[in-house]
Formats: structure tokens, sequence, C-alpha cells
């Protein structure tokens, strides 16, 4: 089974594919009239040949050229155009120079073709490699940027941290050495201080009140904490009448 393809082939040097056809026929009309490689100084040339072309071809005559290049630069309005003496004298310096004497092909075609698509870019080329360059860059920044937020408040946490781990580790080599060994000294011992009120030992509450009678009266008096009685001695009381207001 054939499929029908196309095939392009393109130069680095200009942004268009290279015109097969077209190359064709300059290498054709190279041939034919024996010219040498293309260069500005020919193109130029071949372009004020082709705006003489007509309707109907006549060969070109290099003669005639040269003649009427050099009766131009004698009008009185070519005298001070100094750009234009130095062009018209250096193709006619060229066409000295070739080995032929007229042009028996067409160039006009050709000339166009050079012209405008090998010389002149398109003028909205540039302006859409520069929205399709913006438009890429956009894409890229959206995909590859990684926002980059600050890290001020976590340092600041960490140099909290670290300053309450020295200071803290500074505290407990000085408490190790003894350095507040004094100080310490100078602090009472409260060990033993305690703000609930403790149990009277039994012993101490016989020694005190040897007989039930004598302990209930220092309960009836506030003398004594019924709360605060051992369990036996609670019993011996309860036994007694209270002569003024019950526990």
């Amino acid at each position: 089974m054939v499929k029908s393809f196309q095939m392009m082939l393109y130069t680095i040097s200009h942004y268009k594919p290279v015109d097969v056809p077209n190359n064709k026929l300059l290498e054709l009309i190279t041939i034919a009239n024996d010219l040498p490689r293309m260069n500005m100084i020919m193109l130029s040339i071949l372009k004020l040949f082709g705006q003489r072309e007509k309707m109907k071809f006549q060969n070109h005559t290099l003669a005639d050229l040269t003649k009427d290049l050099k009766a131009e630069q004698e009008k009185p309005e070519r005298q001070q155009d100094q750009d234009f003496i130095d062009q018209a004298n250096s193709i006619i310096n060229y066409l000295s120079h070739l080995k032929i004497y007229q042009i028996v092909t067409p160039v006009k075609k050709i000339t166009e073709f050079l012209e405008d698509d090998l010389i002149a870019s398109d003028p909205k080329f540039p302006g859409n490699c520069i929205d399709a360059a913006l438009v890429a860059e956009e894409a890229n920044k959206k995909i590859n940027n990684v926002p980059i937020r600050s890290k001020t408040a976590w340092m600041k946490y960490a140099l909290v941290f670290m300053m309450i781990g020295f200071i803290g580790a500074v505290v407990y080599i000085a408490n190790e050495q003894g350095v507040f060994d004094q100080i310490t000294g100078l602090v009472p011992d409260l060990s033993d201080f305690s703000l609930t009120p403790t149990a009277p030992q039994q012993s101490d509450l016989l020694k005190k009140y040897p007989t039930p009678e004598s302990m209930r009266a220092a309960i009836d008096s506030g003398q004594l904490d019924y709360a605060s009685l051992p369990p036996n001695i609670k019993a011996m009381v309860d036994e007694i009448p209270s002569v003024g207001v019950s526990p």
C-alpha cells in the first residue's frame, strides 16, 4: 500500500522551508547563463534585468545595462547620491569581469523569490516568535517556580529552644559543681511543714487528757478537735454525755 507524503527541507539560516522548485529554477538559470555563484551584487543585477522584462521576453545584454548605469550616474540629481554612485560602480565593475555578454533566460520570478522569501523575512514572524516566547516563559514560571516563603519564624523558635537548652545545661552543671549550695543553705527546711492539721498521737492525748470525761470537756470547750481523734478514743468519748454543744 502506497501513501502520499510531502517532504520539506529546512535551513537554519532562514525561517522558511527551502523551496525546491525555485531552487531548481535558480540552478537552471545559473547553468544556462554560465553565471557565477549567487551573491548580493549578482542579485542586484538580476533585479535590474527583471524590472525590464516584458510579456514577450528578450535577451538581457550586459553592455546595455552598463551603459544605462553610467548614464544614470551623470544625471544632476544623482551627483549628490554617493550611495547610488558607489553601488553603480560596483555593478559596472562586476559586469566587466563576467565572461558572458547577455542573459538568455527570464529572471524576474527568481529575483522575486530571492528578494521576498530568502532575504526579507515576514514582518509578522518576529512578533509571533516574541508572543510564543512570552507565553512559554509564563507557563514555565507557573510549572517550575516554587514560591519561597520566609523562614524567620522557624529561626526564632529554634533560637529560643537553643537558649532554653543552653541555660538549662549551665544551671545543671553549676548545681552539680555546688555553686548553689550557699544559696540553698539560707532557705529553711520545709519538708516537715504541712498545711493540713496532723492528728494528735494517742499517747499525747492520754497524757493531756487521762480520762474520757476530760477529753469530752476539752471537745465541748473547743480545745480539742473531735474529727482528729483516733477511732478508739472516739469510742470512749462517745460514751460520755456532752454537757455543751455536741461535736
